[in-house]
């Protein structure tokens, strides 16, 4: 299995829409920012706020390094 493929199938999250008050992602979406593209950022995070009703904490947005993910400003 390619590891796009497996990032698509993780990305799919066995939740209906809006199923969550409040997300708390922790210590995997930015700190492997060297591994992980832009896109799959932007897909792993559209697919959090869809099964989320309220509210979504992410953090910690610095990298493995500890320098802080490029885009979050974007």
């Amino acid at each position: 299995m390619k590891n796009d493929t497996f990032l698509l199938r993780y990305l799919l999250l066995p939740f209906k829409d809006a199923e969550f008050d409040v997300l708390l992602s922790v210590h995997f979406l930015f700190m492997y920012s060297d591994r992980l593209d832009y896109q799959f950022h932007i897909a792993t995070v559209n697919e959090l706020l869809r099964i989320m009703q309220k509210e979504i904490r992410l953090f910690p947005l610095v990298n493995l390094e500890g320098k802080r993910y490029e885009y979050s400003d974007k």
